[in-house]
């Protein structure tokens, strides 16, 4: 798939509308056909977006084994958990130049997500 980076967001943007991406190889077929099929350009025959709607997503085969209402009470445990020092503790992102001295800027809208997120 293309590389996301703040300078491009407008080619990001007309990739995903043209359908011009590549999927990396190897993946699971079921992965790569849910991938696919979140990113058809046709909106109606995309995954999510048909007659069945939400439903063509939630019984899609790569979500096989998973117990909706299990996730929706957050009893389904993380199949990763990354390991954080503090809430801007960044290790597990990729670096970006650009935002590398700007750290502070993100610290209120973090703070602001806090009471939203509380429960998760």
């Amino acid at each position: 798939m293309w590389r996301y980076t703040l300078d491009d967001t407008n080619t990001t943007y007309t990739n995903i509308l043209s359908g011009n991406y590549k999927i990396p190889r190897g993946l699971d077929p079921e992965v790569y056909n849910f991938i696919s099929g979140l990113l058809t350009v046709d909106c109606y025959a995309r995954l999510g977006c048909g007659r069945a709607g939400m439903r063509s997503v939630k019984t899609h085969p790569w979500f096989d084994g998973l117990d909706w209402g299990m996730l929706i009470e957050r009893r389904v445990k993380s199949p990763f958990t990354p390991n954080i020092s503090s809430p801007l503790d960044t290790k597990n992102f990729d670096e970006y130049d650009e935002l590398e001295n700007d750290v502070e800027a993100f610290e209120q809208p973090l703070d602001a997500l806090d009471e939203l997120f509380a429960k998760y």
